[in-house]
This record gives C-alpha cells, sequence and structure tokens, in this order.
C-alpha cells in the first residue's frame, strides 16, 4: 500500500472540470462502399482509416486505404448496428519484439451515437481477413515463416490471429498471390509478421503485488529546472499515448496498458483499473511522467481527459464529484481513481488532484494551475485502486499536456498557428480534424475540418478545440482567425437552425455548415461568432469581441457538418489568436 498521507494542501490550484459531450454521427455506406479522409494527418499521430455502417443481416466489405487489407464481415458478425474503422498501420501499436513487421491493420467497432457504451470487442460470427505483401518487403527472409499476429492487450503479447476465434482454422499462405487469409473473431490490433525463432535476452525482474513499485526517475540535466521557455513549451512527453515511449507503468497484478480500445484523440488511451468482473483482484493501476517546471515560466497548466467507470455501488453517475473525508490509500478504501503529485521521493505534494469514484462513462476534462511549483520536478501520477470486493473500477486517461510559457509571451491560446501538433484536442470522430500542409495561410500548416473529398457519403461532425482562460486583468479581448472555407453545397444562404449543444444537427436534415463555437465548461454553446456555409476559396480575416468572457474559462471549437449527400464541405483555419490590452 502507498503509506503517503496528505502533506499540505495546494493553494495554486484551480479545478475546472469538462464534461465532453461528444454527438458521433454515421456514414451511410452501402455494402463494400469505402469512405475516408483523403489527407493523412501532417503529424503522423492518426493513421489513415476507412469508415463504414455496419447493418445486420447485410454484411460489409472493407479495403483499408493502403491496398493491403481486405475485410469482409459476414452477415452475422454483429447483432446490432454497428460503427466500424479500418486503420492501416505501417507499423506496431503494440510493442514490438523479435518478429519482423511487414503490415498491419486495427478494427474498431463501436455502437452508433453513445459514447458510453463499450466498444464492441468480439464479433458474434468470424469475419474474413485477406491481407497483401509484396516480395521486395521480405528482404530474404523465409516467406513461409509469414504470418498474422493479433496484440492481446491483457497479455501484452502477440499471439496466432486464428484463435481470436473459438474454433479457429489455421491461416492460408498464397505464397504465389501473396496473401494470408485468415478467419478473425477479435477487434483490435493485428500485424503481418516473419516469425521467427525469438532472440534470447536477459530482462530484470518486475515486482508485482498490491503495493505499487517505483522505477528509478531519469537523471536530470544540471540546469534543467532554470532553463527557460522558448514562448510557450510542452512539458509531457506522448500525451496523447500514440507512442509507447514517456510513462513509466509500474509494477502491478493488474498494470496499466495502453489500449486502442477507446481514446479521445488519435488511436490509443492509457487505461487503469479492471474492466472484466472476471478479473477483480485487490490491486493497484498505475503509470507516471516525470516533468520539470523551469523557474522562469509565467503560467504551467496541466491539462488531462479521464473516461471513468465503475460497478461499485457507491460510485457516483456524474463527472468531476470529488469524495470527501478519504483522501489517502492508507487502510482499506474502497475503488477509486485518482491523479496526484509526487516529488521524486514519491511523496505527495498538495491534495490529490483527481480523487473520483464514478461511473460517468463520457469524457471529462480537467485543468490546472502548477504555476507554484516552478524550477521544481514533480511525477504526474495517474491510479485506479480495486478492493476486490464489490464491483470493479477503472479509467482511460487521453490528451495529457502540461504547458509552460514564458513571462514575455503568454499568449491565450497555444500553437495557434498548428505548426505543432500541441494545444488543439481533435476529437475522435467520423470525420477528424487534421493538421494539413496542403493550405496555409503562414508557416507550413494548418487545421483542416470537414471533407474535400468531392462525391464522398461520409455524414458527421470535424471538430477542434481548446480551452482557454480569459484574464481578468485584460481589456478589448479579440478573438482573430484566418480561415479558407469550401463548399459543393448548391444552395450557401440557407442556414440549419443553431443549436444549443452544436451537436444536434445529425438528427435533423439539415444541410452543411461550417461554424466557431463559444462553449461554456460544460459544452453549452454560449454563443456562434460564425455560422456559414462559404464557397469563397480564399482565406480570409474573421474578429470577435470576447469582452464578455473576461475573467472566465471558455471552449473556443471549430466544427464543420457533412449531411452525407455528396456536395461535401471543409475549412482551413489558421493563425488563430486572441489579443487584448493589459
Amino acid at each position: 500500500m502507498m503509506s503517503n498521507r496528505l502533506t499540505r494542501p495546494l493553494p495554486y490550484l484551480t479545478l475546472g472540470v469538462i464534461s465532453v459531450l461528444l454527438g458521433f454521427s454515421l456514414i451511410k455506406a452501402p455494402l463494400g462502399a469505402r469512405s475516408s479522409i483523403s489527407e493523412s494527418p501532417a503529424d503522423d499521430e492518426t493513421p489513415p482509416f476507412v469508415f463504414a455502417e455496419y447493418n445486420p443481416g447485410e454484411g460489409l466489405n472493407l479495403t483499408s486505404t493502403d491496398n493491403r487489407t481486405i475485410l469482409d464481415l459476414n452477415a452475422n458478425s454483429f447483432s446490432q448496428t454497428t460503427e466500424i474503422k479500418l486503420y492501416s498501420l505501417s507499423s506496431p501499436y503494440g510493442f514490438s519484439d523479435w518478429r519482423k513487421w511487414m503490415t498491419g491493420f486495427l478494427l474498431h467497432a463501436q455502437p452508433p451515437a453513445d459514447e458510453s457504451a463499450d466498444p464492441l470487442d468480439n464479433l458474434n460470427a468470424p469475419a474474413e481477413v485477406t491481407i497483401l505483401y509484396e516480395d521486395s518487403s521480405l528482404s530474404g527472409d523465409d516467406e513461409s515463416l509469414l504470418k498474422l499476429l493479433f496484440w492481446d492487450e491483457e497479455g501484452q503479447e502477440w499471439v496466432d490471429a486464428s484463435t481470436t476465434c473459438p474454433t479457429g482454422t489455421p491461416q492460408q499462405l498464397d505464397q504465389t498471390s501473396n496473401q494470408v487469409v485468415v478467419s478473425i473473431c477479435r477487434t483490435g490490433e493485428y500485424g503481418l509478421m516473419i516469425d521467427k525463432e525469438p532472440i534470447e535476452t536477459y530482462l530484470p525482474l518486475i515486482q508485482s503485488g498490491d503495493s505499487e513499485v517505483l522505477s528509478v526517475p531519469p537523471d536530470l540535466e544540471p540546469d534543467s529546472l532554470n532553463a527557460p521557455t522558448d514562448s510557450c513549451s510542452q512539458l509531457v512527453t506522448n500525451g496523447n499515448f500514440e507512442k509507447n515511449t514517456g510513462w513509466t507503468i509500474h509494477g502491478s497484478t493488474r498494470p496499466a496498458i495502453y489500449t486502442t480500445s477507446r481514446s479521445l484523440n488519435g488511436v490509443r488511451s492509457m487505461r487503469t483499473g479492471i474492466f472484466n468482473s472476471d478479473y477483480d483482484l485487490k490491486s493497484f493501476s498505475i503509470f507516471s511522467q516525470v516533468v520539470n517546471i523551469p523557474a522562469g515560466a509565467s503560467s504551467a497548466t496541466l491539462t488531462f481527459y479521464l473516461y471513468q467507470k465503475s460497478t461499485d455501488p457507491t460510485a457516483t453517475d456524474g463527472a468531476g464529484i470529488t469524495l470527501p473525508g478519504i483522501q489517502s490509500l492508507d487502510g482499506s478504501p474502497r475503488d477509486i481513481n485518482y491523479v496526484g503529485l509526487y516529488d521524486l521521493n514519491d511523496n505527495l505534494v498538495a491534495d490529490f488532484l483527481v480523487w473520483e469514484r464514478s461511473n460517468a462513462r463520457i469524457w471529462t476534462g480537467y485543468s490546472f494551475n502548477l504555476i507554484g511549483f516552478n524550477g521544481k520536478s514533480l511525477r504526474i501520477k495517474f491510479g485506479t485502486y480495486n478492493d476486490g470486493e464489490d464491483g470493479i473500477t477503472s479509467m482511460y486517461v487521453d490528451a495529457v499536456s502540461l504547458m509552460a510559457c514564458s513571462a514575455a509571451a503568454t499568449p491565450m491560446i497555444q500553437n495557434g498557428d498548428f505548426e505543432k501538433a500541441s494545444g488543439w484536442n481533435r476529437l475522435n470522430t467520423p470525420i477528424p480534424a487534421i493538421y494539413s500542409t496542403a493550405r496555409f495561410h503562414s508557416g507550413k500548416q494548418s487545421m483542416l475540418a470537414g471533407i474535400t473529398q468531392k462525391g464522398s457519403g461520409a455524414k458527421g461532425y470535424s471538430l477542434f478545440e481548446q480551452m482557454v482562460t480569459i484574464p481578468d486583468t485584460v481589456t478589448n479581448p479579440t478573438l482573430q482567425f484566418y480561415w479558407w472555407g469550401q463548399s459543393g453545397e448548391s444552395n450557401l444562404n440557407t442556414l440549419p437552425a443553431q443549436s444549443e449543444t452544436d451537436l444536434e444537427l445529425a438528427g435533423a436534415d439539415a444541410n452543411d455548415i461550417q461554424y466557431v463555437a463559444i462553449m461554456d465548461l460544460n459544452h453549452q454553446v454560449l454563443e456562434y461568432p460564425m455560422w456559414r456555409r462559404s464557397n469563397d476559396r480564399a482565406w480570409v480575416l474573421s474578429s470577435y469581441d470576447l469582452t464578455p468572457y473576461i475573467g472566465q474559462k471558455i471552449i473556443l471549437r471549430f466544427g464543420v457538418y457533412n449531411d452525407g449527400d455528396g456536395d461535401v464541405t471543409a475549412m482551413y483555419v489558421d493563425d488563430v489568436s486572441i489579443t487584448a490590452s493589459p
């Protein structure tokens, strides 16, 4: 058990809780149809994918964007209408081992328009996968050793893909046609690999048990604590969990794992705790990262998103509700999800940032001001404790950011020129917003929302947003941004009615729309500075007065909605800023 009690409250912390209510819209795709974004994300965080709706009794055939994977879902693969995403993978998300990676794919299945529903992990009937390869990619390796493998997240190992079905049949390797055919019964990550013998290595033992085991923190550069920030700097490594770097997963009987089953941004998140009651056990599930806050920082803001689940009878269905009076893991508490700040000796330095037992099942955002820790090293720790009784508890973590800014320049908008892959949350919708090099007002990149591929039948939202604080010390705050709009709709002037949540267009007979929304922290729309359908195809400067929001935290969201009729709509956004007088 952890032996650390609270040391003192933290006067510098301020909490903003964001209930992210995502509305997932559908693509009406006929049998064999493909729908995809024509551009790949410039930051490579989200691999290209095809998206379609599966209807029971009809079956579905999909071909990946790289034309290497053909997925044939039969009429009984799922018993309900299901959103299907088929990602093309050029490298594994699961940890690599001695095997040689050739190509791969990720299959994701989700009940439509229901964020609280669990992803569908199992197929009711086998799907047939045909995966293609080229002789040139073998590089002299034995072709007969080619095999499609499945990444078992729980076991953290690659296994024969045919074993995902209870009565799996052996894989069929056709060396003449350069293809492998296999039946699969699980969603998740698959890789075509040369299944050669492992190379013997010797690894240190990893302790396990109810207590957490901390790894030795990395050596610090002598001047790292006093290093100046370059305007604003991201202090967290791999905050979107799309790589296998940055984070320490601590030894446990139920360790935290990278997972593709649910995410806010990109494809992956980190999961702690127990999500299957068959594996209930008294245990910790913890991961962490050491960060160094520069001494000269004028602001240091920690933000992250949690998706909590708990079947403990005392769990609340609300998000952001703390449980007072039990702010310690000494003794025998009930299940708990928590986030804490620790020094390098693993001592708590403040109240837990999060201490909740929630079954909210929505992505919820948190924001904390860490300016009181200038010049210090901190370990940010995310954890779940299960008591082994009366239900199970888990959480997904995504979009972790610690942005530090210098006194010389503390912009209210982070990464407003979109030259980095930070600052903005690109919501995981069927039509994701992407960093694009196709058009830009300045620099080399902008953000693209919507669809540029003519004739696409994709229907749904494309959204990106950022939480912004308007200080109470400024006057005349003004939002400015450049945008480049295009639309194939014949009627550009008859616009759908605005809504209080901005995600209600999917349920109405609405045309495409390009918009900007200002929201409160519960994602209720306060106003729409822009609500347009434009085909100007030129960079336009837009400005809006933010004086009513002085002293408040707001959500600034850019969005495009497509109605799926093939007359596609999109917009590029660049150089977003908020200017103000002191």
